[in-house]
């Protein structure tokens, strides 16, 4: 019996002209999406290997131009530290359009490259971009609705229930028949996209990918549990089609949006134009304070006793750096719990909608989220020191920069660590479809124990 009703589902769905188109411009647009993420994804890659074949031109331009040791070549030196995208950042690019994925260092401070970054709203920011992600999580529950509305209804309008009823098979078997058929189809567009995206962006299928793909196809099944639960009720096809949509309108746009809104008030965060203000001010006051101040508390925090041979206006200088970035640390700590905080509340409400619990996990797996931005900064504040502190050494020995010297300085390495796959991440989905499906089969059997 179920491979009559999987064939008569199958003949069915080739008849339906509408919803082959609308699973062709679905499909079309999934093309698109693999399209737009691989090739924002290369414009990055691209951008990054300009950076880093215009900071090689000038460090060998430097080195060419080089005539004479001399102390003011940290001044004009700089490093720059990048971040590259990784293999899934195609699939969804989450936040890497807003947070900038390449960072210059200099000598004279540390904080105005980082402050100079407006790091926006994460929950706000977790959707905005058209690309594979964006599909699956907006576009193909409209899909499963057009597929679904009318999975029983359909039967009952047109008087041919009572008759397939007949054929010694129970409704909920009936029902569950049916379901699985748009399951595997909508699985099955789903995995033919992801596996288009795989070979067109060259991304690796490893278990990383797989759970990525894995994580989809949970949110695809909590749409079907939505379905298998509303159509349980047995009403019209208009009541089904009206209840999947306000669903749809429900954990796809009025919670985030009133996730968002909840945490711009109860979790504030500076903005980067104030965090800028606070770095002049602080800057400014560096420059009020007495040089012959600044030079005794840099000589006694460092131990320094002997300073006749170092030069008052070279430590002067390195002091006024030292201090500025010693303030100005204290506030990029707080803006980075502040935000922190802002990531982990929003990861804990996102369980209320299904979507953004999706769209968080996906960001997280491809790295495109604010934690990878965060480990990104915590790699340039590391590095900084090392930098700086080459040039510092010198002119407090009193050693005028050499050409060969050039090849000592220490160079910016960076390498994205993968997030730790957590599959906890997958329960609050999991609960929903449970929920749903138990809830479906509890009213079908209120249902059929009626007739």
């Amino acid at each position: 019996m179920m491979t009559t009703i999987l064939k008569y589902e199958w003949i069915s769905l080739l008849r339906n002209r509408i919803l082959l188109g609308a699973m062709g411009l679905i499909f079309l647009a999934g093309i698109y999406a693999i399209y737009y993420g691989n090739t924002e994804m290369t414009k990055q890659k691209a951008t990054i290997q300009l950076v880093q074949d215009a900071e090689k031109e000038k460090i060998t331009k430097q080195k060419s131009d080089f005539k004479e040791p001399s102390f003011e070549v940290s001044w004009r030196t700089q490093r720059t530290l990048v971040n590259p995208p990784q293999s899934l950042a195609a699939f969804t690019i989450g936040q890497r359009d807003v947070f900038p994925f390449t960072k210059t260092i200099r000598a004279y401070g540390l904080y105005g490259s980082i402050f100079g970054s407006e790091i926006a709203n994460p929950f706000k920011l977790l959707t905005g971009n058209f690309d594979l992600a964006f599909v699956f999580i907006f576009l193909l529950p409209l899909l499963i609705i057009a597929l679904s509305y009318n999975l029983l209804s359909a039967e009952q309008e047109q008087g041919t229930l009572s008759l397939i009823l007949v054929n010694e098979i129970s409704l909920s078997k009936l029902i569950f028949q049916k379901l699985i058929f748009r399951v595997l189809v909508v699985l099955g567009f789903v995995i033919l996209l992801f596996l288009v995206g795989i070979v067109w962006t060259s991304t690796p299928l490893n278990l990383r990918s797989i759970v990525w793909l894995i994580g989809t196809c949970l949110y695809i099944l909590f749409w079907f549990s939505l379905v298998f639960f509303w159509v349980s009720y047995r009403q019209s096809s208009s009541f089904n089609a009206l209840a999947l949509l306000g669903s749809w309108l429900l954990f796809v746009v009025i919670i985030p949006t009133f996730l968002n809104l909840y945490l711009e008030s109860t979790r504030p965060l500076t903005s980067g134009a104030n965090l800028q203000r606070e770095l002049r001010e602080i800057t400014e006051a560096g420059w009020n304070v007495p040089k012959k101040e600044n030079l005794k508390k840099y000589f006694l925090e460092n131990g320094i006793i002997d300073t006749t041979k170092i030069s008052a206006d070279m430590v002067h200088e390195i002091a006024l750096v030292h201090y500025m970035d010693k303030n100005a640390a204290p506030h990029f700590a707080e803006y980075k719990t502040q935000l922190n905080e802002r990531v982990n509340l929003s990861r804990s409400m996102s369980w209320l909608s299904p979507a953004t619990q999706t769209q968080s996990l996906l960001n997280q797996l491809a790295n495109v989220d604010t934690d990878a931005y965060l480990r990104f900064l915590e790699s340039l504040e590391s590095y900084y020191p090392k930098f700086k502190g080459f040039f510092d050494s010198q002119k407090l020995a009193n050693k005028k920069f050499d050409k060969n010297d050039f090849d000592k300085i220490p160079m910016p390495t960076f390498k994205q660590n993968e997030s730790k796959i957590i599959w906890t991440e997958f329960l609050p989905i999991g609960i929903f479809i449970m929920l749903f499906f138990g809830l479906g089969w509890r009213k079908m059997n209120q249902k059929i124990f009626s007739l």
